[in-house]
Parts: C-alpha cells; structure tokens; sequence
C-alpha cells in the first residue's frame, strides 16, 4: 500500500509538466487489475473495478495458468458453482461467463482490457495440469466483488488505441495488419451472431496447427506442444477486448472451438 501510494504521489507531481492531451489520455487509461497465478491459487486484489477494465495476468506457477470470470448472482457461492458443474449440464440463469485472459506459459504474463458488469465474481483456473487433473479441482478460484460505485466517482477509463484487429465473423477470423515482434496490442471484436473464443498459442518450429487441435481434441492427454500465448477466453458478439503482450518473432495461430467447430487464424510475427 505504501507503494502503491508512492506511485500516486509521484504520478501526480509529474502529471503537472504533461501536455494537457497527455494529461487526458492518462486519466482515460482503463484501470489496470493484477492477477497473479501460481500452482494453484491466485493473488487478486479485494475488490474488482467495474467498467471497462485492463486486467494483467502474471504467472508465477511451473504450469500454464488462465483466470475466467464468471458472475455469480447475489447470494450464490463456490459451492452452488461446484454442485451446477457437477451436473454438466448448460449454466443456469444465476450465471454468466464473462470472459478473462487466456492461457500463458510460466513465467509469462499477459493483459487483456475489456468490460466488467458490477457484481459478484469468480475467478477460476482449469487448465489441465501434468496429472490430467484441472487446476480447479486442486483449489484454483478466488471469489472476488466489484467495489461499490460510489456517488461522484468517475467511470472507468476506456479501451487503448489499437493500430491491429481481429475480426470474427460468420466466415471465420481476419488480422487487418501484420504483427511485428515487440509490445504490441491487438484489438479482437466479433461481428458474428455466436459466441467465439480468441485463444493465441505460438507455434514453435515443427508444431503445425493441427497438433494443438489433436491436443484439445484428444483431452489433453499428451505433453502440449505449442505454447500458449494469452488472448480471450470468450468473446461475445458486439463486444470489444484488447489484447496487450510481447510477440517474439515465428508463427502463432488464434484458435476457438466454443461452436462446435475448429476455428483458427494462422500469422506470423517479424523481426
């Protein structure tokens, strides 16, 4: 906390020798929520903003980790969560899967910025670990709330400018720029009528696409061999996500399967 209020101080002393349209982008900038993954738990902050917010996925565990987030409705529980998964049956009324950063190797991280309703959340992990075993079933969730709103607060910031876009559609995924190596962050929108995910996963050399599909397809029973890279767990039609990271340079392939059906974007990154 000292140093979070260092970093304040600090920040608003320089803000004076700014630009006035520095000053303004600044104070847009979407509230930025740090999660931390380890084997198998997560760090999260006590309460979640709500808005538009820049959420940053660090992993700090031996295995790939990903926080999903799903709104609870009031008075529901981890409990009621478990028992409704146990059931395998579509999700009921009292809740909803909003989204979150995607899969990232160890010692990796990954942002992705996008929109919080206010509410009661979960944040789970269930990648398979060596064992086959979910990360969730070895205590991987955390149960956080969005701070109350509170009167004359501002709203949260907005979502970056991004020079880079995926666009889903119903004839598949389009990037409307080559990405170079370096920061970089990539818009991801849905103009499709169903539910898409954006999975980044980079492809060493000798992994072809259809090595990470035999891998999601076969249950995860063999060792992964392509890596992956963060993105978007879900994304909604008329929503909108941006992803921020470093691309090394070599192949990566965008993929989802929620419809029922492989759907994949292959690039590459340039030095």
């Amino acid at each position: 906390m000292r140093a979070l209020l260092g970093f304040f101080l600090l920040f608003a002393a320089a803000a004076g020798a700014l630009p006035v349209a520095a000053q303004r982008a600044a104070a847009n900038r979407a509230p930025i929520v740090r999660l931390v993954a380890r084997d198998y738990s997560f760090e999260t902050p006590l309460w979640l903003p709500s808005g538009i917010v820049r959420i940053r996925l660090v992993n700090r565990g031996s295995e790939p980790h990903y926080a999903a987030l799903y709104r609870l409705a009031s008075g529901r529980t981890a409990t009621d969560f478990f028992k409704w998964r146990d059931t395998r049956t579509p999700p009921p009324v009292w809740l909803a899967y909003a989204s979150g950063p995607a899969p990232v190797a160890p010692g990796d991280s990954t942002d992705i910025t996008l929109r919080i309703v206010p509410g009661h959340y979960m944040i789970v992990c269930g990648y398979p670990g060596r064992d086959n075993v979910q990360h969730l079933d070895k205590g991987m969730f955390r149960i956080v709330d969005t701070e109350p709103v509170r009167p004359g607060t501002r709203s949260s910031g907005g979502y970056p400018t991004v020079a880079r876009k995926i666009t889903i559609s119903e004839s598949g995924f389009s990037l409307d720029r080559p990405v170079p190596a370096g920061w970089r962050e990539i818009g991801i929108e849905n103009r499709g009528t169903t539910v898409e995910q954006a999975l980044i996963v980079r492809l060493p050399a000798g992994v072809e696409v259809a090595d990470e599909q035999r891998w999601f397809n076969e249950g995860f029973s063999s060792p992964r061999r392509g890596v992956p890279w963060g993105g978007a767990l879900l994304v909604v039609p008329g929503q909108r996500y941006v992803v921020t990271r470093y691309f090394e340079p070599g192949r990566y392939v965008v993929l989802s399967r929620l419809a029922g059906k492989w759907r994949s974007l292959l690039f590459v990154v340039g030095r």
